[in-house]
């Protein structure tokens, strides 16, 4: 019998302080640092929230919305699904971090000049989507009271566009 089969947990061993050297990277302005950190943790462990909403924070911070996008979404739905590794922090709380990152990372992208200037019906769908977001970030967490800021200013701008 091997050992994965006694203990399926044992490839986790170890993570937890791997992703804390990240967060002290990222911390003591190592960005890449703490990006290359993370991936190891996920190319271990791929279905860990944390680590994806960190890289998600970190690609925020140097405008890779794209990447920022997709970790977000990947950590929403981690999160979503109960797979929440950190039990310091309360679920609605993680959850709704998770919600208003990603929508930050779509309302970035809808920012960009591209969007603006390109399809109208693109950059419509990236601010509702954002707003959506943020709604939802609200209502998971009542003492996120930016995200839902955030959500009536992205509703008024699609109606001002549309008017």
């Amino acid at each position: 019998m091997s050992d994965f089969t006694q203990d399926p947990e044992r490839h986790l061993e170890g993570l937890d302080l791997r992703f804390l050297r990240a967060l002290e990277l990222r911390r003591a302005g190592d960005a890449p640092g703490a990006a290359e950190v993370l991936r190891e943790v996920l190319r271990i462990e791929p279905r860990l929230p944390e680590p994806h909403l960190e890289l998600a924070h970190i690609h925020l911070e140097t405008d890779e919305l794209a990447e920022a996008e997709l970790h977000a979404r990947e950590a929403a739905r981690l999160l979503d699904a109960g797979g929440q590794w950190n039990q310091d922090i309360p679920s609605e709380v993680m959850r709704g971090l998770a919600w208003s990152t990603l929508g930050e990372a779509l309302r970035r992208r809808a920012d960009d000049d591209l969007a603006l200037m390109g399809n109208p019906e693109t950059w419509r769908a990236l601010v509702a989507e954002a707003a959506s977001c943020f709604q939802r970030a609200a209502m998971l967490d009542p003492n996120d009271r930016q995200s839902a800021i955030l959500a009536a200013e992205l509703q008024r701008s699609i109606t001002d566009v549309s008017t």
